[in-house]
């Protein structure tokens, strides 16, 4: 990939849509954006403290304009005058403009120049929905004023910054802005405040908006200009009438875009024109009031993909706008599936390329958009909302718009958000139509009918109203801002109210806050330190509230403080908000598996508990990077190779990266850097040192190791693309009618049982990960880190449930039914091809049971049973118990075949065969299924602990626990959270991420039931635990008894010692304890009182509480039985 030259794409803004012969500019305009700007930081020298008046007033003589021209031939450049001069009559400004005008890059220099030109004092700051547009704007806009990155234009994001006394404009996010306010409450130190984007109505802006009306009516001299490519300009005149000049409106600069022609179409239409054989069965229906993808609207989006497929020339490319992840994998396949089932009596069908962009997608995947199809080749975007405008699409001619999103609402009858499916509103509708019509004609098919469509809202629903609110609340309430009940209903479109009580709810269940009438103390529970309004802030709820992280994630962090994992802790926080750090493409969950695996530590054998977490693999995976980055073994033009070999991103490593350096900084800045920096002196030098540097406005404008910095970034970009090299041809010629119980015939090469399959086949080289085993100089304290994140995660605990379901259909009883995998699809492949493929990727077969044809009740499909050997070293043993009597483990091949591809229609096509002349990824050859089932005696189901329904909960297919097998008897001895729970379907179900389980390693033979260790963990972590009677946890208003006997003394004065010692180490006398990692401390107890003892000493250094936390859990697992 090149640089793109300065000329080339400087007359475009960085997040428009690029013409056909400038796309690779918009691609080095990411990769400049996503780096950590430590060469360009080390040009700017360090910042005087001279007056900020005094340096807002450089003289006239001094002021150049230093752009080159560049933004003349864009559409705004013609409204430059007009702007300006609204802008400096009136306190509010709005500005509607269209994508690709200019507006985001040429509006703030036509302020600051306008203002320097005369002499007059100009401080702006710009907001960006966005840290990759507020970053790559900002160098935009420097490069267009000929000025080094930090001088007078600069940024401002969380983690980086880069700008200094000098700097005049400053693009930040609205986050920033908000941080900004709690320093300087009416913005007195600045001249102009430009909103962009703010059609987007993310909840940070909504809120800003909020403040702004309070903080104009205060600072009469500060200016507000809105801008947005797509806005309701009547509601925000309204809204900021009371700021308008005497008898005038706000003024709107309204400003077109001549686009070419574009065709709209809807459903009626496509109906009336499919062929008979495209058409399928059903009547179209839409509800406004339950939005929803029906079969007959599938159908009839497939067979128009297919008619024009057919009958267009492959040069047009297909953008199609589907809600969710999951319809778009069954849209794939069902969409090859067509394509081969209607293509056998034509000629020259061309080939297709089916690219996947979701929010999910990495930033440098989502650069394969931008790429030209193969030759003959037809490319189909397949695209949640994020195509709307954050991705820019180039070359799209048709346009397939389903009129669904997925969006978070908050759910009142359940208590909940969840992610449900929502009609798009009228604007998204025009932002999506954008999609083409630029360089050339474009149709756009929306399939609803049209009476329908023009009932759509006009409007998405704003953020404030559809997610949650509680780090807003929070951080409101400790900044003092006022009532955040009240900020929030001065909203321009204010939350339910119920909303608000759950979220302040919520920080009550964290220990976050408490409500004003608490006037005693009780140690159990975190106690309050100052008010504001009816809410009480906790120490606990304070120290959250200055962390860049969400509630659960912050909690984990200080979890780690106390009890001697910081920095593995704040690694943990970084990637709860970031991507993992370890690919895992689409329709590969195998490879993913294969690689969370590899990265994964079990618990070490000496504990008295199994298990793990996905979470430990992104850890050691990151930290496996950072050992290597530091000690120099992996140079920096070295990384991007080295990242593709051990299945990493290097992207998602940097953005952990930098979240984990802002939360250092935060600490330091809340006088925990004594402790914090105990071990992670590095960490935090470093990036201080970065920041000093980075605050200058130093002439280093030509300095050479410019290029090469851009060069390196470049090339990490480029070797983000994964290139998987997998052998998926199929066999042809095979007897569909086949039985065999005895596969051996078919395999030359099996080996005695006993010695075969002695690691586990999907580390195979086929799928480039490697199988050197990840070891590092300094390994994390798994069992404790476990420990941690179950406390935190606790509000999402999870609970094991038996299958509703009988047993196999058609079973052959000659099987093992706890080594046999049923496989069920419209159509199988070949046997030979099936066998083998299989082989290679799970296990070794032992038999191997057809009955096509032959399912019960003649029900459609094929179906196949499989055994599989026990491996010789069994590899996925994680998720095992030690059952006594046990004489072989579950093979792994039951839990690696369980994350094949699934779908709707899984038929077998003989054009796989031809992988070599197909342009398709080798993802989209692998096998498919409609189903696979595993026994039913070891399978499970899942429910959330603390919900006030039974509604379902599913596992992600990349988590190391899924799925979950265990005899139906041990279910209660596993302990499951979940780091990220979402409710979907209107909170019909869960979607459960980030798995954390733990379990007893051995089950006595005799001597009562353990306790779960789940059920421990709430004794000591759960905020709301009731003691009185029979225990009880509360989360959200829901209960949950622990004991139905009270324990003996001993355990409770253990519990309420840990828990006392947890309240005292969050009081003000406690907040700046600091540990002393060269004393040497005794061994922790191993009874109960000398516990309890140990829990009350003045002073535990953090270390040594770890080690006592882990000894406590043990020796109470020991001693309690329910």
């Amino acid at each position: 990939m090149k640089r793109r030259s300065s000329d080339a794409a400087s007359h475009r803004g960085p997040m428009s849509r690029p013409d056909e012969t400038s796309s690779e500019s918009s691609i080095d305009e990411v990769v400049f954006s996503l780096t950590d700007m430590k060469d360009l930081q080390q040009r700017i020298e360090a910042s005087n403290q001279s007056d900020l008046q005094a340096s807002l007033r450089p003289s006239a003589a001094n002021v150049k304009y230093g752009g080159s021209g560049v933004g003349q031939h864009l559409p705004i450049y013609a409204y430059k005058d007009e702007i300006v001069q609204l802008i400096r009559r009136n306190r509010v400004t709005i500005i509607s403009a269209g994508t690709g005008c200019g507006k985001s890059t040429q509006v703030p220099q036509y302020i600051m120049y306008g203002h320097l030109s005369r002499g007059e004092a100009v401080n702006i700051v710009c907001t960006q929905p966005r840290r990759l547009a507020a970053t790559s704007i900002a160098h935009r806009v420097a490069h267009e004023c000929n000025e080094t990155l930090g001088q007078l234009v600069g940024f401002q994001i969380g983690g980086r910054q880069g700008y200094g006394q000098r700097t005049r404009l400053k693009f930040v996010t609205s986050a920033i802005l908000l941080a900004i306010l709690q320093e300087d409450r009416y913005l007195q130190k600045l001249t102009h405040v430009v909103m962009d984007e703010i059609h987007e109505r993310n909840i940070d802006d909504d809120l800003l908006l909020a403040h702004m009306h309070t903080v104009l009516s205060v600072n009469t001299k500060l200016k507000l200009i809105i801008m947005s490519a797509t806005l309701d300009t009547q509601r925000f005149r309204e809204y900021f009438r009371p700021f308008a000049n005497a008898d005038s409106e706000v003024p709107v600069v309204g400003i077109s875009l001549q686009m070419y022609p574009i065709q709209v179409h809807y459903i009626d239409h496509v109906l009336e024109n499919l062929p008979n054989g495209l058409r399928g069965s059903g009547r179209v229906h839409q509800d406004l009031t339950r939005a929803g993808f029906s079969n007959a609207t599938r159908d009839a989006l497939l067979g128009w993909i297919t008619q024009l497929h057919f009958t267009l020339p492959a040069t047009d490319s297909f953008l199609v706008f589907v809600p969710g992840i999951a319809l778009m994998l069954e849209l794939e396949d069902e969409i090859l599936f067509h394509f081969h089932q209607h293509s056998t009596d034509i000629e020259d069908v061309p080939n297709v390329l089916i690219v996947k962009l979701h929010s999910s997608t990495a930033i440098d995947e989502q650069c394969h958009v931008l790429k030209p199809s193969p030759p003959k080749a037809r490319k189909i975007i397949l695209a949640t909302n994020i195509a709307e405008s954050s991705v820019t699409v180039p070359g799209v001619s048709y346009i397939f718009d389903t009129c669904l999103r997925k969006d978070v609402f908050y759910d009142p009858e359940n208590r909940c958000y969840s992610l449900n499916d929502a009609w798009i509103s009228l604007d998204c509708a025009k932002q999506r139509m954008g999609r083409t019509g630029r360089v050339a004609p474009g149709t756009v098919y929306r399939f609803v009918q049209e009476d329908f469509f023009q009932k759509l809202p006009s409007e998405r629903m704003p953020e404030v109203q559809r997610t949650p609110l509680t780090q807003l609340i929070l951080r409101t309430v400790d900044a003092h801002l006022g009532d955040p009940s009240e900020l929030l209903r001065r909203c321009l479109d204010p939350p339910l109210d119920q909303a608000i009580t759950f979220a302040i709810n919520e920080l009550v269940s964290f220990g976050c806050v408490k409500r004003e009438h608490a006037l005693f103390f009780d140690e159990d529970k975190w106690s309050t330190r100052s008010a504001s309004a009816e809410l009480l802030v906790t120490p606990l709820g304070a120290f959250l509230s200055k962390l860049p992280l969400d509630l659960s994630a912050g909690l984990l962090v200080a979890y780690g403080i106390i009890f001697g994992q910081v920095h593995e802790c704040i690694v943990l926080a970084a990637l709860l908000q970031r991507k993992s750090v370890i690919l895992q493409p689409q329709g590969m969950d195998l490879a993913s598996a294969a690689a969370l695996k590899r990265f994964h530590s079990d618990i070490p054998a000496a504990e008295p508990l199994k298990g793990g977490s996905d979470l430990i693999s992104q850890l050691r995976a990151y930290l496996y990077w950072e050992e290597k980055t530091k000690d120099g073994s992996i140079p920096a033009n070295l990384q991007p190779q080295w990242c593709q070999d051990e299945f990493l991103s290097l992207y998602w490593l940097r953005e952990v990266k930098d979240i984990t350096a802002m939360i250092y900084q935060a600490l330091s800045r809340l006088s925990y850097t004594p402790e914090v920096r105990s071990d992670q002196d590095e960490n935090v030098d470093s990036e201080n040192t970065t920041n000093a540097a980075i605050t200058s406005d130093g002439n280093d404008a030509d300095d050479p190791r410019l290029p090469n910095a851009i060069r390196v970034l470049d090339e990490a970009m480029k070797g983000e693309s994964l290139t998987i090299n997998v052998d998926r041809a199929g066999r042809r010629g095979i007897n569909p009618r086949f039985m065999q119980n005895d596969v051996r015939a078919l395999l030359s090469h099996l080996k005695a049982p006993a010695a075969t399959n002695p690691f586990m086949n999907v580390f195979d080289r086929a799928y480039a990960i490697s199988t050197r085993p990840v070891t590092l100089r300094k390994e994390p304290d798994i069992l404790l880190v476990c420990i941690l994140i179950i406390a935190v995660s606790h509000p999402s605990m999870l609970r094991l449930l038996p299958p509703e379901t009988g047993g196999f259909p058609d079973f052959p009883p000659e099987f093992d039914s706890r080594k046999t995998i049923g496989l069920v699809a419209d159509r199988l492949p070949p046997n030979e091809v099936l066998i083998n493929e299989l082989q290679k990727d799970t296990g070794l077969i032992a038999r191997f049971c057809d009955l096509r044809n032959e399912s019960a009740n003649g029900s459609q499909g094929d179906r196949a049973y499989v055994e599989y050997f026990v491996p010789h070293l069994p590899t996925w043993t994680h998720s095992i118990i030690d059952i006594p009597d046990e004489e072989e483990q579950i093979p792994d091949a039951l839990y690696l075949l369980s994350k094949y591809r699934t779908s709707r229609h899984s038929t077998w096509m003989q054009t796989q065969a031809k992988a070599a002349n197909n342009p398709r990824p080798a993802s989209q050859n692998q096998l498919k299924f409609s189903s696979v089932q595993v026994n039913p005696n070891l399978s499970t189901r899942l429910s959330v602990l603390f919900a006030n329904n039974s509604a379902s909960t599913h596992l992600v297919k990349s988590s190391l626990f899924y799925p979950l097998l265990c005899p139906h008897q041990f279910l209660d001895y596993y302990a499951l959270t979940a780091a990220r729970l979402t409710a979907v379907a209107n909170g019909a179900a869960y979607v459960a991420e980030h798995i954390t389980c733990l379990f007893h390693r051995h089950i006595p033979s005799e001597g009562g039931e353990l306790m779960n260790p789940g059920d421990l963990l709430l004794c000591l972590f759960a905020v709301d635990l009731d003691t009185q009677g029979s225990w009880k946890a509360t989360v959200n208003s829901v209960s949950y008894p622990i004991f139905y006997q009270l324990p003996s003394k001993e355990v409770c004065l253990v519990i309420k010692s840990f828990r006392s010692y947890l309240a005292k180490r969050w009081s003000k006398k406690w907040l700046q304890m600091s540990s002393n990692p060269g004393v040497r401390h005794n061994k922790p107890p191993k009874d109960l009182l000398g516990i309890a003892k140990a829990w009350t000493a003045p002073h535990i250094p953090s270390n040594q509480a770890g080690h006592l936390l882990k000894q406590t859990v043990t020796v109470l697992l020991n001693e309690i039985r329910r």
